[in-house]
């Protein structure tokens, strides 16, 4: 009987992972092809978008005359919390026409954690959030949360849906390899839950046989002193 609970159970948790892996390949794609809409003042980019290794922000940097924006109450501007005061190139970003800049995900979230989401003008259309959500570091906690709020349209549906715990959500993320293709990714999916379902198992078989080391002499012995009481009345 444990034996078959044991293999039940490891179906499931094996069916479980590659599905989550499989839908996991498949919402990266949707969101890799997703169209970035310019971040009018960037341009280490070919196209001018946000679309740069290790997920970026569009961030609104200027005001509307074209000077360095005050961000919340912190009386500061992007360049004067983040330490980079000294090498501000707001400048760059009239000379692109533009008053936004594409900031990287780890610094938005530092910055999002000093002043708040409210105070972080994010242009939701033209931010990676491919990249964002795809890499999912703990560091990147306050931007998702924020980008969450400000941009659920964007935000990828496991991660709003409130179907898993946060923190299984962050697992399944760096489990997807998101590098990989999506066939490749389900196959390492399926690999990876074979390992864990096997890891699964042998917890169960080892955990029975403690239990009956432990305590099977006990209740046998248990077990004799009843019937003894028994006969003795």
């Amino acid at each position: 009987m444990g034996r078959t609970v044991s293999a039940f159970v490891s179906v499931l948790f094996v069916r479980f992972i590659g599905y989550s892996l499989g839908h996991e390949a498949q919402q990266r794609t949707m969101l890799d092809t997703h169209a970035l809409a310019r971040c009018p003042g960037e341009n280490r980019s070919q196209d001018g978008t946000c679309r740069i290794d290790g997920g970026y922000v569009c961030v609104k940097m200027l005001n509307e005359d074209g000077q360095p924006l005050i961000l919340g109450d912190s009386h500061k501007d992007w360049w004067e919390i983040t330490g980079q005061a000294a090498i501000k190139w707001d400048q760059q970003i009239r000379d692109n026409k533009g008053d936004s800049w594409c900031t990287c995900a780890l610094c938005t979230s530092e910055v999002i954690e000093q002043i708040g989401c409210d105070s972080m003008p994010i242009q939701c259309d033209a931010t990676n959030v491919g990249d964002v959500f795809g890499v999912s570091l703990p560091g990147y906690r306050a931007l998702e949360e924020c980008l969450m709020k400000k941009c659920p349209d964007s935000v990828p549906k496991d991660f709003k849906d409130g179907s898993l715990p946060l923190a299984a959500k962050y697992l399944l993320r760096h489990l997807a390899l998101h590098s990989l293709p999506k066939s490749l990714m389900t196959r390492a999916g399926g690999v990876i839950a074979l390992g864990m379902s096997v890891v699964l198992t042998a917890s169960i078989v080892a955990f029975r046989r403690v239990f009956k080391a432990r305590h099977l002499p006990h209740l046998l012995s248990q077990h004799d002193d009843d019937e003894e009481a028994v006969g003795f009345e």
